[in-house]
């Protein structure tokens, strides 16, 4: 049990005892069994005597004191039943003994009978309110026994009003309120190391207060007292080593451990501290070498099983790690932590089922945010995204504090396109921790899908302040920047992440295409060329480089590359798609057609081969498959200016211009920059005789692009 002996009873009884009995029996003997002599008498002297005394002594008050005396003797020889036999005899006789009572309500605390216990201590504090030894008792219980706070430090409190200067009571007070206010706990154990400077426990407790009050140095300067009088001191040796782990001196974590194993190598605790610092030390062969010496000694103790399960699962020994958890989960099946770290066994292992129904224990059990963050992640992995973000909501509610929770709820909302859900997670990720740059990403990819340019550029260059290194913001920034026309800015972004990161795949292609957009071809294709060196079968890295060359002419070489990307990625609705584009370019509508449709075939969402299969059909008279095409089209892509303003071109062709200029009247609200479709509005109006209205959109259509015709 969780005492600190001797107890204020402890020394009661002890002081007493040199009252022994008279009469018959030998002067040696009363002495003895009152506990007199030097040095003073064993547990089992006491015994000895007392059964002669008892043996001997006259019925009475006599024989109760002697009965009391052995009780007592045999509690310290931990002889629980016998000592309450003395006990009912002595109270036989004096039924409102109070030391009687009290040393029984001790013995059946270590009995673990705690509500007999506090009956005892009851009775006595029902006569004798102000009974320090019945009180601070009656405080262990409710600390210890029968856990109640509360009920604890009023025991306490009420013996230090009487004995402030109780250092057994400073002391449990101090352990009992430690987690929740260690300041004040300090105050208790500094003014019971006053009391008692040369008392290791008190020393003890004092260093790990200051340890957790952030003062390692006066931490550090307990331990050195404590073992300055006795260097095998296992308690301060190993509370010293965990110190010295945590502040980082490996070397002097890892002599205290020996020191505490070679003091005593029967017991885990030197074992348990050289495990710890090996571990913080990141040598886990180690640190699991001397969690296994301790599950030698105690085959069963679930710290160094955890441990070594742990450590084995991230060395990916799997079968080891799960050997020793299922030994932790056969001690106790409703261990949390040993579901748990089951439960991250089989997820290494791929036995995702398995890791979820671990983790529905665990929450069930004891609901915890990591329970319920690695399940929703579980979730996630097998597509149920309203079930994963079930469970990042509960993780979030227990831990609201975590932003790592809110950015994967932001990331589980956006799977179920709902972009201001995942903003407002992001968000508050963001207030959590200002300069997480996962989130500030995440954000930037929303605004820039919404083309809020302006907002994704400042979570962009929010997250280079704080990651400046990283290729993939430059890059982001840079699409951002192009996006904007600031051409220039967008290239500079490219060089910055191909400087940091010469193989960034997306870098290269982002420079590639925004060089090919501002005709200057032979950079691209050489930008082309550069990142294939890297990537030699990569298709869409094929597909961009044909492009160029089909710009510049090279029709052979852009054929041969298309071919290649075809052969590498055969049902790319993409390359298939680029294929198709390539012919239609040619002039070759049929073999375009055909490669649309087998773009489409491979994925019926991909809406630019819809797009781009309407623009051959058109060129071919087909306007009735067109406009179905690009129907699709905008269900795909509702509000797309290309879109509306080819369908608006197609109804053109088919002399309805009023109808074309009602759907180029929309592509131009949608983008007013969109030269084409002010062009094409011009014509409808040319043809239905509007010659003002023609030559007033034909000059916003130059204005726009000189180049249009």
């Amino acid at each position: 049990m969780n005492r600190l002996p001797p107890t204020l009873l402890a020394l009661a009884l002890l002081a007493a005892v040199g009252a022994g009995p008279a009469g018959a029996q030998s002067r040696q003997d009363a002495a003895a069994c009152a506990g007199e002599g030097r040095p003073a008498p064993s547990p089992e002297r006491i015994v000895q005597a007392c059964d002669k005394v008892i043996a001997t002594a006259p019925a009475g008050s006599e024989q109760a004191r002697a009965h009391r005396r052995r009780a007592w003797a045999l509690f310290e020889l931990q002889r629980y039943e016998p000592a309450l036999a003395d006990l009912e005899a002595a109270l036989k006789v004096d039924a409102a003994d109070d030391d009687a009572l009290i040393l029984r309500g001790i013995i059946r605390y270590e009995m673990e009978a705690y509500d007999l216990a506090l009956a005892d201590y009851d009775t006595v504090l029902a006569r004798q309110p102000g009974n320090v030894s019945a009180l601070y008792e009656r405080g262990l219980v409710w600390q210890y026994g029968k856990p109640d706070p509360a009920k604890a430090r009023a025991d306490f409190d009420a013996v230090l009003a009487r004995e402030p200067d109780s250092f057994t009571a400073l002391l449990q007070r101090g352990l009992l309120i430690q987690d929740k206010a260690p300041a004040d706990a300090l105050k208790d154990i500094d003014r019971a190391v006053r009391l008692r400077p040369a008392d290791a426990s008190a020393r003890r407790v004092r260093a790990e207060l200051r340890e957790t009050l952030k003062q390692p140095a006066e931490a550090l300067a307990d331990y050195a007292v404590i073992l300055r009088a006795n260097p095998n001191d296992i308690l301060a040796l190993t509370g010293r080593s965990y110190l010295r782990a945590d502040q980082g001196d490996l070397a002097g974590a890892l002599k205290d451990a020996d020191k505490a194993i070679a003091a005593d190598p029967g017991r885990t605790d030197g074992y348990l501290a050289r495990g710890y610092a090996l571990e913080l030390g990141e040598q886990p062969e180690a640190a699991a070498q001397a969690f296994e010496a301790v599950l030698k000694i105690s085959p069963r103790n679930l710290h160094s099983l955890r441990r070594t399960a742990l450590i084995y699962r991230r060395l990916d020994r799997l079968d080891l790690a799960m050997a020793r958890i299922e030994v932790a989960l056969s001690v106790d099946p409703k261990d949390t932590e040993a579901l748990f770290e089951r439960a991250l066994i089989f997820t290494a292992g791929k036995a995702f089922a398995k890791a979820e129904a671990d983790y529905d224990a665990v929450i069930a059990l004891k609901p915890s945010a990591a329970a319920l963050y690695n399940r929703a992640h579980l979730r996630a992995q097998a597509g149920d995204h309203k079930g994963a973000i079930e469970g990042f909501t509960r993780a979030a509610a227990l831990d609201p504090q975590d932003p790592e929770i809110l950015l994967s709820l932001g990331y589980e909302e956006e799977q179920l396109e709902r972009p201001d859900a995942a903003l407002r997670a992001y968000d508050a990720a963001l207030a959590l921790k200002p300069d997480y740059v996962d989130a500030l990403v995440n954000r930037g990819m929303i605004l820039a899908v919404r083309k809020d340019w302006a907002g994704a550029a400042q979570a962009y260059e929010q997250a280079l302040k704080i990651a400046p290194t990283r290729a993939d913001l430059h890059v982001a920034l840079g699409e951002v920047r192009g996006a904007q026309g600031d051409d220039a800015t967008a290239l500079m972004e490219y060089g910055r992440a191909l400087k940091l990161d010469p193989k960034s795949r997306q870098g290269w292609i982002d420079r590639a295409e925004l060089l090919d957009n501002l005709g200057r071809n032979r950079e691209s294709l050489a930008a082309y060329e550069a990142v294939l060196k890297v990537y030699p079968a990569d298709a869409d890295l094929l597909v961009g480089r044909a492009r160029v060359s089909r710009e510049m002419g090279d029709t052979a070489s852009a054929l041969r590359d298309l071919d290649a990307a075809v052969k590498i990625a055969p049902t790319s609705a993409y390359v298939l798609n680029s294929r198709g584009l390539y012919y239609w370019h040619a002039s070759k509508n049929a073999e375009a057609i055909a490669e649309f449709d087998k773009a489409v075939a491979a994925d019926p969402k991909f809406e630019a081969a819809y797009y781009n299969r309407a623009l051959a059909l058109a060129d071919e008279g087909r306007y009735d498959r067109a406009i179905r095409d690009l129907n699709i089209s905008l269900s795909l892509a509702p509000g797309d200016a290309d879109s509306l303003s080819q369908k608006g071109e197609v109804y053109r062709l088919m002399q309805d211009h009023v109808r074309a200029i009602e759907l180029l009247d929309q592509a131009i609200a949608a983008d007013p920059r969109h030269a084409r479709s002010w062009w094409r509005r011009g014509l409808a109006k040319a043809a239905l005789g509007d010659a003002a209205g023609a030559t007033a959109d034909k000059a916003q259509a130059k204005r726009l692009d000189p180049d249009i015709s």
